[in-house]
């Protein structure tokens, strides 16, 4: 007997809430499990609805889930599903979504994580690009200005790749004076920083780098995997 729409649209709720649970438990595979299940019904319901209000609310929920799907596929290592699941899930969510300017600008700096670590480096800067675009319509000047600051450090990461150093340590020392100030540094701030000095030629001020970031690492024993980090770096506003 097939199911109604509600009680469709109960389980991919539940399917939702699970995964939230799974991430807090940083069981990030068994979260990607659940959410590509969510996604499958989201997917049906959307295509099987018979009025707008049952297509929006299913368009609004496979929108969300498709956004946390990039985010877990990101943590686990898997930048293709993370891709895709991005690029099905920005106009969704460009047409649906409760925060848009917001959502958006994540989905697109989420994208270009993911192409950098495909090694497609041009599109990846074009990505991110496009989420800096994306968040001049952000209306909550304190979190543009955060999230700004936060794509500069994933464009000097980029810029980086692509051999333009100068250019990356502009971006990435902007980022780490920016977290100094605020307290908000973190082990890895001070490691990208060693990495674009060194590619730089300045060895000395590099060395540093390292010397201060592994003092904090000692006192505040606060290490958390670059693979978590990055992706953290990004959507944590």
């Amino acid at each position: 007997m097939r199911e109604d729409s509600a009680t469709v649209a109960r389980r991919a709720a539940a399917l939702l809430t699970e995964a939230a649970e799974a991430n807090r438990r940083r069981d990030h595979t068994r979260a990607l499990e659940l959410l590509q299940q969510a996604a499958r019904l989201y997917r049906d319901l959307a295509q099987q609805a018979t009025s707008t209000d049952q297509r929006v609310k299913a368009s609004r929920g496979l929108g969300a889930t498709l956004y946390q799907l990039a985010t877990e596929a990101l943590y686990v290592a898997r930048p293709a599903e993370a891709l895709e699941a991005a690029q099905e899930g920005y106009p969704l969510i460009a047409q649906y979504g409760l925060q848009p300017a917001r959502q958006l600008a994540k989905l697109n700096a989420l994208r270009a994580l993911a192409l950098l670590d495909l090694r497609r480096l041009s599109e990846a800067l074009q990505a991110v690009e496009k989420a800096f675009e994306d968040l001049l319509k952000e209306k909550d000047p304190l979190v543009r200005a955060e999230m700004t600051i936060r794509f500069s450090w994933l464009k000097g990461m980029i810029l980086s790749a692509l051999g333009r150093h100068d250019e990356a340590l502009e971006h990435l020392d902007r980022a780490y004076i920016h977290f100094q100030n605020h307290g908000q540094y973190n082990f890895w701030h001070f490691v990208s920083m060693a990495e674009a000095l060194v590619a730089v030629g300045r060895h000395e001020d590099a060395l540093a780098f390292y010397r201060v970031g592994a003092d904090y690492l000692k006192k505040s024993g606060a290490f958390v995997p670059f693979s978590v980090f990055r992706v953290e770096m990004l959507i944590s506003v």
